[in-house]
């Protein structure tokens, strides 16, 4: 965190989720994704990982509850949330962290009425079924959904937190729509393909204020993990940026996109992240 004269300096964007050793997911792909958007930030893990799970060995696992509780205090303490646009909040490790977040995140809203809660609701996705913890669905549904201002699931986990089974884009639409209430301006779906393999992926767009879009580009086929995580951390940037939801979705699809073509051109097995570079203007 830099400082000026003992005081913290503007921090646009929290990053709260897991992070790893090796690998480009959580806050390994978030925080390089907004700082290439000229954003500084701060980082939460809420788990410490060597790398993901689908590698032959994986250690670590959800930091324990006081950690995290103590780490929220502690922005708090060092006045981050009074100068900070955003909360961004991915992967959590335990239903107990959901808990932990929500009471932080009410009395942040009282203190500091700018702040904006933006959540990538992480429970798994139709490759790898569930990964997030047991109770991670209702705790995202019933504790900090109904608190987010944005939203960035993909469709599996639209079906998880909504309970509805999604058996083609009407349907997805009808779900993201019934997520705008209270404070929650904007639901952006991804992949709301009806075939994972396809040719093409599209990405919905549902707001408070009526705009109804579908984005699509090319599917760029790598293995790499962290797309997902990747792509809600350029999109809050763009959104921080001032720019408009649909050209912030669009934008935001082609710089993943762009990442994943490198990656694959590269040959690499995690996505080729570099912190500067593609810096963004509004």
């Amino acid at each position: 965190m830099m400082r000026i004269n003992g005081t913290a300096s503007a921090t646009p964007a929290s990053g709260i989720q897991s992070q790893v050793v090796y690998g480009r997911v959580g806050n390994n792909a978030a925080i390089p994704a907004l700082e290439a958007c000229g954003l500084l930030t701060a980082a939460v893990p809420t788990a410490l990982l060597s790398n993901t799970p689908h590698y032959p060995s994986v250690h670590g696992g959800a930091v324990p509850d006081t950690w995290f509780a103590g780490w929220l205090d502690d922005l708090e303490a060092r006045g981050i949330p009074a100068c900070a646009r955003v909360v961004q909040v991915g992967f959590l490790g335990a239903p107990s962290q959901a808990r932990i977040l929500a009471s932080w995140w009410s009395t942040m809203r009282e203190r500091h009425p700018q702040l904006r809660l933006h959540l990538d609701p992480v429970i798994g996705d139709y490759d790898q079924g569930v990964y997030a913890a047991a109770g991670m669905a209702e705790a995202w549904r019933t504790l900090l959904i109904p608190e987010a201002h944005g939203l960035v699931p993909n469709r599996f986990e639209l079906e998880h937190i909504t309970g509805r089974t999604l058996q083609g884009l009407a349907d997805c639409r009808e779900a993201a729509r019934a997520l705008l209430r209270g404070p929650t301006q904007w639901v952006v779906v991804t992949s709301v393909q009806d075939d994972p393999e396809s040719a093409v992926v599209q990405t919905l767009l549902e707001t408070q204020e009526g705009v109804s879009r579908l984005f699509e580009h090319p599917h760029v086929p790598c293995v790499a993990k962290g797309a997902g995580d990747y792509f809600a951390a350029r999109l809050t940037g763009h959104c921080l940026l001032g720019i408009e939801m649909p050209q912030a979705v669009e934008r935001a699809c082609g710089d993943t996109a762009e990442q994943l073509t490198r990656t694959r051109r590269l040959g690499w097995e995690e996505m080729a992240i570099h912190a500067m570079d593609g810096s963004v203007r509004p």
